[in-house]
């Protein structure tokens, strides 16, 4: 011993001190606890929040072994089924129906392809002057989907052209008539009509009563677009017994997702306040791709999508005022001599070539008419005698 101290230098302590420090590096590397439970997040002395409720994951029981060993903390770590799965919660259910019409279908054939190709009940309303509407709207037809005639009509905007068939506001009621015949037969199968455009002539009453009273006649329903406030087309629809409805909720007035989101966005509030709503939106890429996120998620919340057809009713009349009591008399006289009705005892012409019906009743026969509507009081005795 007295050699060794004999022996002793002060750097020979710094030697030990160096060896020491080697030896604890050592053993602290082949502890990887010591800096991965930091690095990972994880408490050295037992589990954080992550592992409270246990294990969730295959990848989770790995990183908890190579962290804690496979032994020495096995009794802190949670037994745990790691196939179970922690529950989704369920979207909101807010119910109710929706129609989606798609207005100015057969122009843009492949993006009216696309609508088409949609797996839910959609109202599909064609331009009647669009080509191969006969071919597109049997397929949108086999697809499931309820057509409709948008029917064209003028705009108050003059610079906007309505197409090669369509009413303005100018225009005699032959003409009119002639107009809604076109229109009828540009395709089969249809069961409503909506407008299209229609700003100045939906203010008409007297136009909207022609037409009101030929779509009776024909059994269709009427939907108003809106395009404009102040319409009367759904008021003269209701006057005339039609099974009608208003458009509630424009998708792309803007061709932007956000706007399209945001109308959906309308539709939620529709539906929270009335339980339905209609909707228009057209054949457009930033339409197409709004239906393809809305619909799973309207459908997730319990929405039903239906044709436009099962959101139409009949609504009681309005009481008509005089103005529109002595439109009345006159769609009726004008009207029973293009069209027969069921039962009438009235002689016709059709021609074949322009699909419309010309009367050769005798203009007794029109009186006989006008009697009848003042008989159930609708137009006031004053106007019972026809003039000359």
């Amino acid at each position: 011993m007295r050699r060794f101290f004999g022996r002793f230098r002060p750097y020979s302590l710094f030697k030990i001190l160096i060896f020491a420090l080697l030896i604890n590096l050592t053993v602290a590397l082949s502890t990887p606890a010591l800096f991965a439970a930091e690095d990972e997040g994880y408490s050295y002395n037992g589990f954080k929040l992550d592992y409270e409720e246990g294990i969730s994951s295959a990848d989770e029981a790995t990183k908890v072994a190579r962290i804690y060993g496979p032994a020495h903390n096995a009794a802190r770590i949670p037994s745990v089924d790691l196939a179970k799965k922690s529950p989704i919660a369920k979207p909101v259910q807010i119910g109710g129906k929706v129609a989606i019409i798609i207005d100015d279908m057969g122009l843009d054939v492949k993006h009216s392809k696309q609508v088409v190709d949609f797996d839910v009940p959609l109202t599909l309303a064609y331009l009647p002057y669009a080509e191969s509407l006969l071919s597109q709207t049997k397929g949108a037809h086999a697809a499931g989907h309820e057509l409709m005639i948008h029917m064209p009509m003028e705009p108050i905007n003059p610079k906007l052209n309505i197409g090669t068939i369509g009413i303005k506001a100018a225009m005699s009621p032959d003409n009119v008539d002639n107009e809604l015949s076109k229109a009828f037969a540009a395709f089969p199968g249809y069961v409503g009509v909506n407008n299209h455009m229609g700003s100045l002539v939906t203010q008409d009453k007297k136009l909207m009563a022609q037409v009101m009273k030929r779509l009776k006649n024909k059994g269709l329903y009427f939907i108003d677009s809106r395009t404009i406030k102040t319409s009367v087309a759904a008021r003269m629809a209701k006057t005339y017994g039609l099974k009608t409805a208003v458009r509630d909720v424009f998708l792309d007035h803007v061709e932007s997702d956000a706007f399209v989101d945001e109308a959906f966005e309308k539709v939620l509030q529709a539906l929270k306040r009335k339980g339905t709503a209609i909707v228009i939106g057209h054949p457009k890429s930033v339409t197409i791709r709004g239906m393809q996120r809305w619909i799973p998620k309207l459908q997730a919340m319990g929405v039903e999508f239906v044709h436009a057809s099962e959101l139409v009713k009949i609504y009681k009349k309005p009481t008509p005022s005089a103005d529109e009591e002595l439109i009345m008399a006159e769609m009726a006289i004008k009207v029973a001599q293009i069209e027969p009705t069921a039962g009438g005892n009235h002689d016709h012409k059709h021609d074949k070539a322009s699909g419309v019906y010309h009367s050769v009743a005798p203009m007794s026969k029109s009186a006989d008419i006008l009697g009848a509507l003042v008989s159930t009081s609708w137009i006031p005795q004053s106007l019972a005698l026809p003039r000359e």
